[in-house]
């Protein structure tokens, strides 16, 4: 019996992400959280489920969204976050203030307060 992935499938997953300690490069300076194998791999199911919808249980949510946000802070890598939520916008699903919050968050730690307004 084949079980399809769906957004909860997906989200569980990206929930258990940890950035390796190795991730930082030696200045101590975070890089493109995309790097990660098991970052990029994820970012292809993604992109597979709008490709190729009946291989999932469905099409990405604000949900799932906010949790590759949320894998974005864990990276400090507020550049990627952003490239996600326009990816959001862009597929039309709609922000909610969890998602705002998130992204504040991201850019707060990165110390990019400007952005964060």
């Amino acid at each position: 019996m084949h079980v399809k992935p769906d957004n909860y499938t997906l989200s569980s997953l990206i929930k258990g992400i940890k950035p390796h300690r190795d991730f930082w490069n030696q200045n101590g300076k975070n890089t493109d959280c995309t790097v990660d194998p098991r970052v990029s791999r994820v970012i292809e199911l993604v992109d597979k489920m709008y490709k190729r919808p009946n291989d999932f249980g469905d099409k990405p949510d604000e949900i799932l969204y906010n949790c590759l946000l949320d894998l974005c802070v864990r990276y400090k890598d507020s550049k990627t976050a952003v490239r996600f939520f326009d990816q959001m916008r862009f597929h039309e699903l709609k922000p909610s203030s969890v998602t705002y919050g998130i992204l504040i968050k991201s850019f707060g730690l990165q110390n990019e307060l400007n952005k964060a307004f």
